[in-house]
């Protein structure tokens, strides 16, 4: 009777779902994005971990305004059940019991308040579900990246080592079969969630192919790129000369894969006349300690003089040195989409990015940049760049920002989402 009673007195409300609101990276930007487009018709509310959320900050990372918007912070304090910290065993088993617990908090925090559209901008489909059968409200999913994809069936059934495939499961046959399926019960429950949705969207070529194999629901998905923070980006100078600077942002997560930068440019020409300088967020103790690490990386190297560090900065900051920086450089494998490459791109920095993911099928070509796998590719990429003329330069520029304006843009991102409200 509860459950009718919600949604017999269901109002113009619309829900996000992000519990980690408040870290700073591309998905923050798709979901502050989001709110600043809706219609001023809807309430907007935010089912979070936070207890609020820091409009100043946003504003100051982001160049996103939401000073004049009323968002009801909602907190959910089961957040702590999706951190992988938590369960350093079997963790995307226990993020799933985890997920289910959340979902049940959301429901008794929104269960009087009769949400029209709840939009889940992280893809944590395992509250669907629940949120379907207690709330009945509209579900629109925005997938980032896939829970679990079948590169990661691949991977294990291949025996690779890699961050989420320990040693110790590649060189034992029976662990590595356990594993596969393992991977293939969760495949199938991140499958049945997802049918829930309503409206599924991906945010670039790589996500959309695997959510569709995936999820097995091609006519509801549909891509659309994350709005990137280029308006200003696109009014850089891209003829002036440049500093001797190859830039790398992202945040001081192991799988952005840092390490393969500073062993790049270790190799390169550019260690003798180029800065390599680390722009990035730092979420917790351990991503503060990765940073330590990349300092000693470098010391070991002997290009600690040339390498920089620089943590949780402003816009204004992240802007200057995008304004400066001659190469922008990414490495992260099977990265979703690769919102820094699209900033170099725009901000006129000639992009390295790794050749798989989003970068290699929706962003960079030939015409543009460069893609590679490994130190060698990277510092052959690097060289690339330095011996080229200003000329050529230019004109790698210019097609990366031409490519830029026309594709993933804030405005392109509002028409993508307007028909959704």
């Amino acid at each position: 009777m509860v459950i009718l009673l919600g949604r017999l007195f269901r109002t113009k409300k619309v829900v996000f779902f992000h519990p980690f609101c408040m870290s700073f990276g591309g998905g923050e930007r798709v979901l502050y994005t989001w709110m600043k487009f809706l219609k001023n018709d809807k309430e907007i509310m935010i089912l979070t971990g936070e207890k609020s959320i820091d409009i100043m900050k946003i504003r100051e990372r982001f160049d996103i305004d939401l000073l004049n918007y009323p968002i009801k912070v909602v907190s959910l304090h089961t957040r702590r059940l999706l951190d992988p910290l938590l369960f350093p065993i079997a963790t995307l088993f226990f993020q799933i019991l985890g997920s289910l617990i959340i979902g049940l908090d959301c429901c008794a925090k929104l269960l009087f308040k009769s949400p029209e559209v709840l939009v889940d901008t992280t893809g944590c489909a395992f509250i669907y579900p629940i949120i379907k059968l207690f709330l009945g409200c509209k579900i629109v999913s925005y997938v980032h990246y896939p829970f679990i994809s079948s590169d990661m069936l691949q991977m294990v059934s291949k025996r690779e080592s890699n961050y989420n495939n320990k040693n110790y499961i590649t060189n034992n046959s029976a662990l590595t079969q356990v594993k596969l399926y393992y991977y293939k019960i969760l495949s199938f429950v991140y499958c049945l969630c997802g049918s829930f949705a309503d409206e599924i969207l991906v945010n670039s070529t790589w996500t959309h192919n695997h959510i569709i194999e995936l999820w097995q629901n091609p006519e509801k998905t549909h891509i659309v790129y994350p709005p990137c923070g280029i308006e200003k980006l696109i009014n850089i100078d891209i003829v002036k000369p440049r500093n001797p600077i190859i830039l790398s942002i992202g945040q001081f997560r192991k799988e952005k894969n840092h390490q393969l930068q500073i062993e790049a440019f270790a190799k390169s020409n550019a260690r003798s006349t180029h800065r390599l300088i680390l722009v990035g967020g730092c979420r917790n103790e351990e991503d503060y300690s990765r940073v330590c690490e990349l300092k000693s990386l470098a010391n070991i190297l002997n290009v600690s003089e040339r390498v920089e560090f620089k943590v949780n900065v402003s816009f204004d900051e992240l802007y200057n040195l995008l304004t400066l920086a001659d190469i922008g450089i990414h490495t992260m494998q099977d990265e979703h989409f690769g919102i820094c490459v699209v900033e170099y791109m725009a901000a006129g920095l000639i992009p390295i990015a790794h050749n798989s993911g989003g970068p290699k099928l929706d962003i960079v070509d030939e015409k543009c940049g460069f893609l590679a796998k490994n130190a060698e590719e990277y510092s052959n990429s690097i060289n690339a760049i330095l011996s080229m003329s200003i000329r050529k330069k230019q004109m790698y520029r210019e097609n990366a920002r031409l490519k830029i304006e026309q594709t993933f843009s804030e405005s392109q991102f509002a028409n993508n989402i307007e028909c959704l409200f």
